[in-house]
């Protein structure tokens, strides 16, 4: 834990410092926020490729997707009404086919849920010491 905490800290260093000094370069500011659209935008491709291969979804279920999928198409909606960038709006559509095709795995894989978590062990914890 608390290696993550320093590499935290410095990537926030880092990053602040960078940020501080190009903070008045639109080329910068510009770049971060498009980085940070698409890192936004790709959140549940993770999830996606994960059902993928474990060709199973345990541990989701049809009405959470929906929920997912029905914030996407409401935050669609708030930047097509606001006339946002059109960034904006490509990121909330790629948003979207990833929950659809999420819901798809749902429904595909539903049959598989033989398989267990990560974190399910019904064994036993094992000392550390024996």
């Amino acid at each position: 834990m608390g290696s993550f905490l320093i590499a935290l800290g410095v990537f926030t260093a880092v990053w602040s410092v960078i940020t501080a000094i190009f903070y008045t370069n639109a080329l910068y500011t510009e770049s971060l926020g498009y980085l940070s659209l698409f890192i936004e935008a790709t959140l549940g491709m993770p999830q996606l490729i994960r059902n993928f291969q474990r060709k199973s979804t345990t541990g989701m279920s049809i009405p959470m997707v929906l929920t997912w999928l029905l914030g996407d198409i409401g935050k669609l909606a708030y930047f097509v009404l606001k006339q946002n960038p059109m960034q904006f709006v490509m990121c909330a559509c790629l948003q979207i086919s990833v929950d659809c095709f999420i819901l798809g795995q749902v429904i595909v894989y539903r049959k598989n849920r033989g398989t267990s978590l990560p974190y399910e062990n019904n064994s036993p914890p094992q000392s550390i010491v024996d």
